[in-house]
C-alpha cells in the first residue's frame, strides 16, 4: 500500500490524512490536518495514523472511528463510534511495513485531551479589510495611511517569499517576522525606522486580528524584536527643542519678518508662540473660531466643520493672547472676512484634510534664510518653547496640557478634574507667557495682505478650473495624452 494514496495536500500547502471507504453501501471519505507542509512529516504522521487504525482492526473493534489531535509530544488519538467497513486492508499494510513503524513510530499512541486546532485561519488580505474598516473611525486618516502602507509592504514581500496569495496570517510567526526584518536592513533601513515604523504598524493589525479571533490568543510574532538600544532611540528621535531667546529675537526681527507675502507666514509663527498651537489646527481656523465668552477674545481649536485635530485634548477654547491683540490680530480677522470664511484663506488641505504642510514648508525656508539650521529647530518649536515659558513661570501641569491642547501625563489630571474656566486662563495662564522682545514693530496695518489674496486666490482658481479641464478632456478621450506624447 502507497502511504501517498492517504495524503492530501490543500492549495495552501498543507497535508491532509485522507481515508476513503464504504459505509452503509456509500463511498465516504474522512480528512484530517497533519498541520505541516514537510512531506515527510506529513508521510510519519500518516503512519502513526494507520498504525492506530489498525489496531482497532486487529482488537476487532470494527465500531469506531479517530479523531486526531496534536500535542506537545505528537500525534494522539480519541475514538467514536462507527469506522469503516473496509480497513481491513490496513492489518495488511501493516504486516508489510512493520519495521518502517517501529523506526518512524518509536512511542506509544496516547489518548488526547484536547480538540485540534485549524490549519488554515483568515487570508491576510482580509484580516485588511476588516481592520480598515475598524480603523476608519478611530485613526486620522493620515495615521490610517501611513500604518496600512506599512502593512501593504509586509503583504507583497510575504507573498513574494512563500508564493502563496492570500495568505493565512495564523501561519505568520517569528520566524517569518525576523526574515522580514533582515531583508528591510539588507534595503538599507535602519533599525528604529524598521521598530517605529514597520514594526509599529504590523503590531497594530495583529493586536486587532487577536481581537476578533483571527490570531492565536499568544503573544504576536512582531513583539519582542529589540532592534535599537535607549541610546539608539534618543539619536534617532525627532526632538523639537524649544528656541532660544536670540533665536526668537533673530526670527521676529522686523526687517527680516515684515518681508512676509503670505499672511500665514506673518501670523502664524506668532499665533504659534503665544498659544502653543501646532501648525496644521491654527491654519484651519476660520472666521467663526474667533470670538469671545464671558468679554475675554477667544480662539476656538476643534474637529468641527471640517477641521482636524490630534487627540481629543487638542479640542480647546483659549484666550487670545494681548500680544497678538495688540499686534491687530482681530483687525485682520476682519479684513479677511471678504475672502470667505478661512483666516489663511489661500491655504489648502492636504489629501488628509490638514492644512499644515505648506505654512510648514514656508517656514523652513525662512528659518534657513535667517540662519537658523538646527534640525531639533522646527516649526513644532515654537510649540516647545511656549509650553517650556509656562513651566518656567509657574504654570502647573494641568493649565499647560489644557491650554497648549497636550494630553494629561496623569491618570488623575485626565479622568478627575474638571477643566479651567476661560477667566483662569486668561488671569493665570496668558500672563505668564511673555518674552524679552519688543513686538510693537510688527504691527499689522488694515489691508496689507489685501493686494496679494486678491492675486494669489485669482490663480488659484484658474489652476483649479484647468485642473478639472483636463480632467474632464482625460475622462472623454483617455488617449489624448498618450497622442500628445
Amino acid at each position: 500500500m502507497e502511504i501517498s494514496a492517504h495524503l492530501w495536500q490543500s492549495r495552501h500547502g498543507v497535508y491532509y490524512f485522507r481515508e476513503t471507504a464504504v459505509v452503509a453501501g456509500k463511498q465516504t471519505s474522512k480528512k484530517v490536518s497533519l498541520r505541516t507542509k514537510d512531506p515527510k512529516q506529513a508521510k510519519r504522521s500518516a503512519i502513526q495514523i494507520l498504525a492506530f487504525i489498525a489496531k482497532q482492526y486487529e482488537g476487532r473493534d470494527m465500531t469506531r472511528k479517530f479523531e486526531v489531535a496534536f500535542g506537545p509530544n505528537g500525534l494522539s488519538f480519541k475514538t467514536d463510534p462507527s469506522i469503516p467497513d473496509d480497513v481491513k486492508k490496513l492489518g495488511m499494510f501493516l504486516r508489510d511495513n512493520k519495521e518502517q513503524l517501529k523506526e518512524l513510530v518509536p512511542q506509544q499512541v496516547a489518548v488526547p485531551t484536547a480538540e485540534p486546532s485549524p490549519v488554515e485561519g483568515t487570508a491576510f488580505d482580509l484580516v485588511i479589510e476588516k481592520y480598515t474598516k475598524r480603523k476608519e473611525k478611530g485613526l486620522a486618516p493620515k495615521t490610517l495611511y501611513q500604518y496600512l502602507r506599512y502593512i501593504d509592504i509586509f503583504k507583497l514581500w510575504l507573498e513574494k517569499q512563500t508564493g502563496k496569495k492570500p495568505y493565512p496570517i495564523n501561519l505568520i510567526d517569528r520566524k517569518i517576522v525576523a526574515k522580514y526584518i533582515e531583508h528591510l536592513q539588507s534595503e538599507g533601513i535602519n533599525n528604529a525606522t524598521i521598530e517605529k515604523n514597520y514594526l509599529r504598524s504590523l503590531n497594530s493589525i495583529f493586536e486587532f486580528a487577536k481581537t476578533v479571533g483571527d490570531f492565536p490568543d499568544i503573544n504576536v510574532p512582531t513583539k519582542g524584536h529589540k532592534l535599537t538600544s535607549a541610546k539608539e532611540i534618543a539619536k534617532n528621535s525627532k526632538e523639537r527643542n524649544p528656541f532660544t531667546l536670540e533665536e526668537l529675537k533673530t526670527i521676529f526681527n522686523p526687517e527680516n519678518f515684515l518681508k512676509a507675502r503670505h499672511p500665514d507666514e506673518f501670523w502664524l509663527p506668532l499665533l504659534a508662540l503665544f498659544t502653543g498651537g501646532r501648525a496644521s489646527e491654527l491654519a484651519q481656523l476660520n472666521i467663526i473660531d474667533i470670538g469671545s465668552k464671558n468679554g475675554i477674545p477667544t480662539i476656538i481649536i476643534t474637529d468641527e466643520n471640517g477641521g482636524r485635530i490630534k487627540s481629543t485634548a487638542s479640542k480647546r477654547t483659549i484666550p487670545i493672547h494681548p500680544t497678538l491683540i495688540e499686534l491687530g490680530f482681530l483687525e485682520y480677522v476682519d479684513d479677511v472676512r471678504k475672502f470667505g470664511f478661512q483666516i489663511f484663506p489661500d491655504v489648502k488641505p492636504d489629501i488628509f484634510g490638514y492644512c499644515g504642510k505648506e505654512p510648514s514648508r514656508r517656514w523652513g525656508t525662512y528659518s534657513d534664510k535667517i540662519g537658523i539650521t538646527d534640525k531639533s529647530k522646527v516649526f513644532h518649536s515654537f510649540r516647545s518653547t511656549a509650553n517650556n515659558c509656562l513651566k518656567q513661570n509657574g504654570v502647573s501641569e494641568e493649565a499647560r496640557c489644557e491650554f497648549v491642547g497636550h494630553d494629561h501625563d496623569t491618570i488623575n489630571s485626565k479622568h478627575y478634574t474638571e477643566k479651567y474656566s476661560i477667566e483662569y486662563l486668561h488671569e493665570h495662564v496668558v500672563p505668564q507667557l511673555k518674552f524679552d522682545i519688543d513686538f510693537t514693530p510688527l504691527k499689522y496695518k488694515r489691508g496689507h495682505f489685501d493686494s496679494f489674496l486678491y492675486k494669489e486666490l485669482n490663480r488659484i482658481s484658474k489652476k483649479e478650473v484647468n485642473k478639472k479641464l483636463r480632467e474632464q478632456r482625460a475622462t472623454k478621450n483617455p488617449k489624448t495624452k498618450s497622442a500628445d506624447k
